[in-house]
């Protein structure tokens, strides 16, 4: 079809054989959704089409779209993501979202945080200023762990967040937190997310996205010194916490003194979150040192900026 909007101005039905062939507008909301955003592409290449033919003046297209999210399966929602980035290199696109698929914390100047704190100062929107890993190293570290890992970019949609080297670190606090009675299952109850930094040289990163946006956060971390550490080893670290502590400002810190194995009396490492899980689906193996650490993370008041 040449003119794809003559054919819609006309009046069209659509109809979809998935076993039964019905109108559209039967079937549920989910592929309704897919056939919207299916169409909507088909318009944008029509109008890229339109816009590269030298007869035509090209001119911008702004799409603006709510929750995305919405009736779409995970694995939709990744792809419909992508087309999103590829329209917006171009073009304008807008969206309101409270999904994670839907935002990358590396892309950080794109993302507009909005809140109603109080009816009388009504909706607000805090965005940040770019630049901010621009004197970092490492900045393809931060942009695989927002883009492969939906779950860092939680932090958007937080109350408080609690930093955490990895997956380790969140079974211990979470389960310490049921076995203190603060909660049934997650820290969620009580107000708070538990990021996972991926290891602690990624959490400046995290840190610099979460100051941007005045997001109240707390960090608990490895010392990861004793007296066995290599001398340049304990350089490398103590240069890490400085950054930490830093960019932490007033926002409160907390050390494990070498690492949560030691802490906890182990002399081995707990491998990976399986481990971890079977670990501390025995309440007794919490001792009174975890208990104390924990308590003081979830006992001081973390006021945004």
């Amino acid at each position: 079809i040449d003119e794809l909007k003559d054919l819609f101005s006309g009046g069209v039905a659509l109809s979809v054989n998935d076993g039964v062939e019905t109108d559209v507008l039967a079937k549920g909301h989910g592929l309704q959704r897919c056939i919207v955003f299916s169409l909507l592409r088909t318009l944008i290449e029509t109008e890229r089409t339109q816009q590269n033919d030298e007869a035509h003046q090209p001119h911008s297209i702004i799409l603006g779209i709510e929750e995305p999210e919405l009736y779409i399966h995970p694995q939709l929602s990744k792809l419909f993501y992508d087309v999103m980035r590829a329209f917006g290199k171009t073009d304008q696109i807008l969206y309101s979202t409270h999904s994670p698929l839907f935002i990358d914390a590396f892309n950080y100047q794109e993302v507009a945080l909005v809140s109603k704190p109080n009816a009388t100062d009504g909706t607000k929107a805090k965005t940040a200023a770019a630049g901010i890993f621009t004197d970092l190293d490492d900045r393809k570290v931060f942009k695989g762990l927002s883009r492969f890992n939906p779950s860092v970019n939680e932090l958007f949609f937080a109350n408080k967040v609690l930093v955490v080297e990895g997956t380790e670190d969140l079974v211990a606090v979470t389960a310490t937190l049921v076995k203190l009675g603060e909660i049934t299952n997650r820290a969620e109850e009580i107000g708070w997310t538990i990021l996972i930094a991926g290891g602690k040289p990624a959490i400046p990163f995290f840190q610099r996205v979460m100051n941007a946006f005045s997001i109240p956060y707390s960090i608990l971390h490895d010392l990861d010194i004793n007296s066995s550490t290599p001398p340049q080893d304990i350089e490398t670290h103590k240069k890490i916490d400085d950054s930490i502590a830093e960019l932490a400002s007033s926002r409160p810190v907390h050390i494990f003194p070498h690492k949560l194995e030691s802490t906890l009396g182990l002399t081995h490492h707990l491998k990976d979150q399986y481990k971890a899980s079977q670990f501390f689906a025995e309440p007794d193996n919490i001792n009174e040192d975890l208990e104390g650490i924990v308590k003081s993370v979830f006992t001081q008041i973390i006021a945004s900026e």
